[in-house]
């Protein structure tokens, strides 16, 4: 807990906050991650004024956003591996350190780092890594290049937030000099209203999983383990994520060889917060066996909504729960999650222990508590550059 909760003597910062990777049409977890914090910190604290640096296509979405600060246009954000990428990452470093220049910045923070983004070296630098995932899905050439890029990246930033002490672990084995200046900071998560979703599919009661569809994500298992209780239970499986290549091409074969196509259904739609909110709490059991988070948001979201979670001891998902929800050992063990999932379903639902898990969950991970958690940092960075 923070020593000095009012923050009313911090003194005023002027912070140069990277968003170029905001895309107005195009709203990735990093992004609502970064705009849910920055309005968290300016409703906490009034002393710190931010400049943001926009893509050339959201700036005018960036200035909306936050009206009483300004958004600096212009980047041109490189993607992908073409080496041109190179010299647009030098030509955003140089506007970076003649815009630090002009603005007078104290600090320059990055909610996002990623292979392409510009370090200076005017001011110091905090940068948060939300996980390593990519040098450790990725092989060859490619991937050798780029890790020694980005440890060369982190060797420039003076200080490095992780979003667990699980992602932290990860983030120092790879990064060895990424050592004695990681910090962690729990990510905030949200539940707020809940708007109801007309379908048939929410008249069958229904075992839920909201994950991207990806194989690490280990929506496969899930099915396994749904297959070997199908007929001693009445509920469907929903998936609520976007459609990709690994459902299509792993998952819908599977389905029809053991017959569940009118049990197991995917909802590719787009829901809004407040939807997602009423589907995990219309969900008899919620089921994430992940086999790669560095946080976890969605058995966090199910559980604040007051919803029964089964998920797994692996990667960052029982530091991040806090050991407060249903577990198995082996992700990939589909007998007994099937066990675990039957178990579950059949047991009197307990009003009581769902509703403190929500409020502990709620509690550990409010806005607030993170805002003022990331003010401290600032003002910390901000004194020992005085020094």
């Amino acid at each position: 807990e923070s020593e000095d909760l009012t923050f009313k003597n911090i003194g005023t910062m002027k912070i140069l906050v990277d968003l170029s990777y905001v895309d107005k049409d195009n709203p990735t977890g990093v992004s609502v991650f970064a705009l849910r914090l920055l309005h968290a910190i300016q409703k906490l604290v009034k002393d710190i004024d931010f400049v943001f640096l926009a893509n050339k296509t959201s700036c005018e979405y960036i200035k909306g956003k936050f009206p009483n600060s300004r958004a600096c246009g212009g980047l041109d954000l490189p993607k992908g591996s073409n080496p041109v990428n190179f010299i647009r990452k030098a030509y955003n470093e140089d506007k970076i350190e003649k815009l630090i220049s002009e603005e007078t910045v104290d600090l320059f923070f990055i909610p996002f780092l990623s292979i392409w983004t510009g370090i200076p070296k005017r001011v110091r630098t905090i940068a948060v890594i939300h996980d390593v995932q990519p040098f450790k899905i990725n092989t060859g050439l490619k991937n050798a290049v780029y890790k020694y890029l980005y440890g060369h990246i982190l060797d420039g930033i003076y200080q490095v937030i992780a979003i667990s002490e699980f992602s932290k672990g990860d983030l120092n084995r790879l990064f060895p000099s990424s050592k004695g200046k990681t910090h962690v900071i729990y990510n905030s998560v949200v539940c707020g209203e809940k708007l109801e979703v007309a379908s048939k599919l929410f008249e069958v009661p229904f075992v839920l999983n909201v994950n991207a569809m990806v194989d690490y994500k280990n929506q496969l298992t899930i099915i396994k383990a749904f297959s070997l209780i199908k007929d001693r239970i009445p509920h469907n499986l929903l998936f609520k994520a976007r459609k990709t290549n690994y459902w299509a091409d792993t998952l819908v074969p599977f389905i029809k060889k053991m017959l569940l196509e009118d049990r197991v259904f995917l909802i590719d739609e787009k829901y809004d917060e407040a939807q997602l909110n009423w589907l995990y709490s219309k969900a008899d059991l919620f089921v994430n066996v992940s086999t790669m988070e560095g946080f976890g948001f969605t058995p966090i979201e199910a559980a604040m909504n007051e919803t029964e979670v089964l998920t797994s001891k692996v990667t960052a998902l029982e530091e991040t729960t806090l050991g407060k929800l249903n577990y198995i050992d082996d992700p990939f063990d589909a007998e007994e999650l099937a066990e675990k999932i039957l178990r579950l379903l059949s047991k009197t639902r307990d009003e009581n222990k769902l509703k403190s898990i929500a409020c502990t969950f709620k509690d550990m991970y409010s806005s607030e508590r993170q805002a003022k958690s990331y003010v401290e940092i600032f003002k910390k960075v901000k004194n020992e550059n005085c020094n």
